[in-house]
């Protein structure tokens, strides 16, 4: 894809309201070509809600998205250019496939109708094995994965798709350890040093992600402070979104009412 623009991702001024619930408010914020950026906040901020608006899954009920940029309806027809590793389901856990298997599903979208995968597509899906460091399970079935190994499955998967310019990860540390959490992120630095990529990750451990992301985007509904990660972990803008999650809990926003 041919980037119109220095930034990978652009929201300008984005709301999305189902009924008279407002899940998003007047959200705006980029995303630099080439860089890791992170969205966080507690529970139920929005930020899958956003994440899906970016990939334009979800129609915004006002402003605009563009990526690198190319409005949603350009970019749906150029699909290869994004890789997408949604949150773990049981499905990958049930299908009966090997890693390999997994691995090439992710071309299917970039193939043309009655076709195969080709010498191609499979020395492709090795390399891309490989550069998530599993090229040594290719062979075993995806069932026997550990939660680690898997997410890193799923990343080689998304880089299949093509030719991948952003990396998009929704809550990829769930269910995995500790040292797991951290190989996982160190696989993601290296991809983006070595493939140029732009990676776009909604989490919401703040202390984990600031130590890999160049930046951080944190909405609780609305946005509070996007920046470099360290000034923004410690800055009033955090302290602010995850006290509205407890104001809301407790009753104890302005006025009395929750946030």
């Amino acid at each position: 894809m041919t980037a119109t623009t220095s930034a990978a991702v652009e929201l300008a001024h984005i709301s999305v309201i189902y009924g008279n619930h407002a899940v998003l408010e007047d959200i705006t914020f980029s995303v630099a070509a080439g860089q890791f950026v992170a969205i966080i906040g507690p529970n139920g901020a929005g930020k899958t809600t956003c994440l899906k608006v970016i990939l334009g899954l979800i129609p915004p009920s006002s402003g605009t998205v563009r990526l690198f940029g190319l409005e949603p309806a350009e970019t749906i027809k150029k699909r290869h250019a994004i890789g997408y590793v949604p949150q773990r389901s049981v499905l990958e856990r049930n299908l009966p496939f090997s890693v390999m298997d997994v691995v090439l599903l992710g071309r299917v979208g970039a193939m043309g109708p009655l076709k195969w995968f080709s010498k191609k597509d499979r020395a492709d899906a090795e390399k891309n094995l490989q550069r998530v460091e599993l090229l040594d399970c290719a062979d075993r079935p995806i069932n026997e994965l550990s939660g680690g190994q898997l997410q890193r499955a799923m990343i080689a998967r998304a880089l299949s798709c093509g030719d991948p310019k952003l990396l998009v990860l929704d809550e990829p540390t769930i269910g995995v350890d500790i040292p797991h959490q951290l190989g996982l992120y160190e696989v993601l630095v290296n991809l983006k040093k070595e493939m140029g990529l732009t990676i776009l990750v909604v989490s919401h451990d703040l202390a984990m992600i600031s130590n890999y992301a160049d930046e951080m985007v944190c909405l609780n509904r609305t946005m509070h402070v996007h920046g470099n990660s360290c000034d923004v972990l410690h800055s009033h803008g955090v302290e602010a979104a995850y006290r509205c999650e407890f104001d809301r809990l407790f009753g104890a926003g302005k006025g009395g009412q929750p946030c």
